[in-house]
């Protein structure tokens, strides 16, 4: 699956945009995604009613660290299920993993876990913090 995701500033002008870059993603299996920092479109519910206003499916790529920032990750996670696409997993925050894995593997989501990597260090050291980071949501999983 491919997935373009976008940021809303204005809904009703994006609204517009997104009609336009529906037509020409679905010849090419492409899926719009809204990304869940989209400011103009907080809370969750807002951002679920602007994706169902769609003739075509348009999905919500759900950022965890602004789930935590706006309050509850576990009520965001569950009012954007049927809509989710992708979900972007901050490596440093203070999110309760274990509650929040057990939601995205209850409301049936088994798309892409995206980690958000700070450009910090080398590049090994990126690809070995995102290693430990996978095993450690992959131990997480299997409890």
């Amino acid at each position: 699956m491919h997935v373009l995701t976008l940021q809303v500033a204005r809904a009703k002008e994006s609204a517009r945009d997104v009609d336009r870059l529906l037509e020409l993603a679905q010849p090419l299996d492409v899926t719009i995604a809204i990304d869940s920092n989209s400011d103009a479109l907080s809370p969750a519910n807002s951002l679920v009613h602007f994706v169902e206003g769609f003739e075509s499916p348009v999905g919500i790529a759900l950022d965890l660290a602004k789930a935590q920032r706006d309050g509850d990750v576990i009520d965001t996670i569950e009012t954007v299920s049927e809509h989710l696409v992708s979900v972007h997993t901050p490596l440093e925050n203070r999110i309760d993993w274990p509650s929040t894995l057990t939601t995205v593997q209850k409301v049936g989501y088994d798309g892409p876990m995206i980690f958000d990597l700070a450009a910090r260090g080398s590049s090994k050291e990126l690809l070995q913090l995102a290693r430990k980071q996978r095993e450690r949501m992959e131990q997480l999983l299997r409890m």
